[in-house]
Order: C-alpha cells, then structure tokens, then sequence
C-alpha cells in the first residue's frame, strides 16, 4: 500500500505488484495507517483532517438465505392491504450539478442555509472539488446581491474554523480578487467589511494564543528553576 501526494492510495499484489484497488481523497496525503485486522485504513492529509474508513462486510451465506426465504414465502392472505413501494434512489443535487458539469449551480446548491448551518464540511468539499478541476473562479465569479451574499456570508462564518482555515483563506483571496474591484458597490463593500472583520478579529485571536503560550512557557521554566538542585562544590 502506497499514498502520496496526487491524493490516491494504491494497494498492490505483493507477488505481481500489480495495481488491485485505488482510493482517492479530497486533499494530498502525508501518513497511511492500517488496523491489525486490515478492515480500517488511516489516513493524514495536507489540509489537518484525518479520514477512517472501514472495509464493508460481506453478508454471510445465511444472511442471504434468512433474507430470501423471507422474502419467498411470505405470502398475503385476503384481510391483508398491500400497499405497493416505490424505491426512489434520492441524488444530491449538488451531485448531479457536478456529473452534469453545471458548476455554479452545484457551488448554490451547498450555499443554502440549511447546509451551511448543519454541514459546512459538504460546502467545503464541493468547494476543493471546484478548485480540483480548476474552475473555481468562473462558478464564483458573475454574482450580485442575493446570489453573491451566501458565499460571503459562509467564507466569513467559518474562516476562523480550524477544520477549514487554510482553505478558506485561499477562497477569500480569490473573492477580494474578482469582487475587490468592484468595492464601490455599496452591497459588495459591506460584505467585504465583514470578511475584513472576521479575519482582524481572528487575527487578534491568534495574538491572544500566543501570549498565553508565552506566559505558560515562563511559568513553567520559572517551576522547573526552582526545582533544580543547587549545584554542589566537592573539594578532593
């Protein structure tokens, strides 16, 4: 098993080293881990997440007999009412956005407010997924008012988000350069002010991380002098 950084894992045949099965992930991968039963994988990527995925367990043979004689001998008897089921295979839109190519309405899709407050993580992903194929400008550019403000709104919500910073950082910075311009606007300079706003007050968070860090570092060294033996002088 090999990973690296054009974000697949490769598991090979040990006698032929050939190729049997390949996983792919979302950003570029810096440490592969397996469990001692080999049904879990670990991986570490560039962007801090780590992913765990679990091998599907293969139903037994009488799992699949229980289910078929299940389904085989029940028989209605006349007092019964069958109601006919319909299976409906539900799709992500954003999905379908995407095998279809439509890269703006797939980026509108995971804006909704629903998303944004409940999986952020979805939005995100679609997000890497746009910059993956190179076309995260032209599905962000274009927009005004109502279609511009989600976009701002979750880049400004969640940059301070260490699951996303980095990320998010690089997508504000492609705002700034297609709407920077327009600054003028009333509506796009308020939303700029806001995602100045958030990122000053991050900022002035950090700030705040590394005076603390300071004052703790001197606390303990201060503990770890006072603990110390004086040295003794030994004359032979």
């Amino acid at each position: 098993m090999s990973g690296s950084l054009d974000r697949h894992i490769k598991i090979y045949n040990t006698t032929t080293y050939e190729v049997v099965h390949t996983l792919n992930y979302p950003s570029p991968i810096l440490a592969v881990a397996v469990a001692n039963d080999d049904q879990s994988v670990g991986v570490g990527m560039t962007d801090g997440l780590f992913s765990l995925r679990h091998m599907k367990k293969d139903k037994s043979a009488e799992e699949i007999k229980k289910k078929n004689t299940y389904e085989t001998d029940f028989k209605p008897i006349n007092v019964d009412i069958i109601v006919p089921g319909k299976k409906k295979k539900i799709s992500k839109k954003y999905d379908t956005y995407l095998r279809k190519f439509d890269h703006r309405k797939a980026l509108d899709a995971v804006l909704k407010n629903k998303i944004q407050d409940e999986s952020p993580e979805i939005t995100v992903e679609v997000l890497r997924e746009l910059m993956r194929r190179n076309c995260i400008k032209g599905a962000m550019a274009g927009r005004e008012g109502e279609s511009l403000l989600p976009l701002f709104k979750f880049v400004t919500r969640y940059i301070g988000d260490v699951r996303f910073q980095g990320f998010l950082i690089d997508i504000a910075w492609i705002l700034l350069e297609l709407y920077g311009s327009k600054i003028r606007h009333p509506e796009i300079k308020k939303m700029i002010d806001y995602l100045n706003d958030a990122v000053n007050s991050e900022v002035e968070l950090i700030k705040q991380h590394i005076k603390q860090e300071a004052i703790l570092k001197m606390i303990k060294n201060s503990n770890r002098d006072e603990n110390a033996e004086e040295p003794k002088l030994i004359i032979g």
